[in-house]
């Protein structure tokens, strides 16, 4: 099987503008599912550029072009080559130019994504107003983010992180690759935004594994400041009562204050 699992492929949803198809409210579906949308050149069919994705007739190589949306922003790839997961095989053709609406990025060797579903660009008529209509909706996606982390915190909370340390007293637990290696940061509450404590002290765990499966997640440091999204039983092998900031956007600057005010409704 590809890299993602089949059930994940048979759910996603694939545009084709042939026949005139009304598209609008399913690039409003794509933009709102996708965490890497741009606009690319097809280099070569049946190919990769990672050395763990198999080419089949579903992966494609596709040069990166422009960037319209990334949930964890890297300009790295822009320009460069990466592998794309088709929702179906034979979907495109080589040199052509679309727009790819993707999710689920591996990193390794290179870049690979799983499209949700993509437009072809080469239409000048719509090329414009496609264009600005997914700028227009992805600009609205990073609240639309936020928000879904702020409803499932347990806790929003500023403060500074005072100390880390390797975590004590945890359960023991099969070793795995993918690893967490957890250490605890012991962070002094400044002000509560959601949810409820006694305590100005709280233990936060947090991964400290360059593992794949913990990129973006927050590391925190010594003298840290900002806002701390904290969720309950998001990490493996914790005491149940174990807070965590795993998202990329779980962590805050404090100039992000009267935002994440304003989305929890305090305004």
């Amino acid at each position: 099987m590809n890299f993602l699992s089949t059930s994940l492929l048979l759910t996603m949803v694939f545009v084709n503008l042939q026949g005139g198809q009304d598209y609008s409210n399913k690039i409003d579906e794509l933009v709102r599912q996708s965490t890497f949308i741009f606009r690319g050149t097809v280099q070569k069919l049946n190919a990769t550029t990672m050395s763990v994705v198999p080419a089949t007739d579903s992966t494609v190589v596709v040069k990166v072009e422009e960037l319209y949306y990334a949930n964890d922003p890297d300009k790295g790839f822009l320009g460069k080559n990466i592998t794309v997961q088709l929702v179906a095989p034979n979907t495109v053709k080589e040199n052509q130019q679309a727009v790819f609406f993707t999710q689920g990025r591996l990193y390794g060797d290179s870049v690979a994504v799983v499209e949700l579903g993509h437009i072809d660009f080469d239409r000048q008529a719509l090329a414009s107003q496609l264009g600005e209509r997914v700028y227009d909706e992805a600009r609205k996606k990073p609240d639309a983010l936020l928000q879904s982390r702020l409803n499932s915190a347990e806790l929003v909370v500023s403060g500074e992180s005072i100390e880390t340390r390797p975590a004590r007293n945890l359960p023991r637990r099969p070793i795995s690759e993918h690893d967490p290696q957890w250490w605890e940061a012991r962070f002094r509450i400044d002000s509560v935004e959601k949810g409820s404590t006694s305590r100005s002290i709280i233990i936060v765990y947090y991964p400290t594994s360059i593992d794949i499966v913990w990129r973006g997640s927050p590391r925190l440091k010594r003298g840290q400041q900002g806002i701390l999204l904290l969720h309950a039983r998001e990490g493996k092998w914790l005491p149940d009562d174990a807070l965590t900031a795993l998202h990329p956007l779980d962590l805050q600057p404090n100039s992000k204050l009267q935002q994440i005010q304003k989305l929890l409704g305090k305004q």
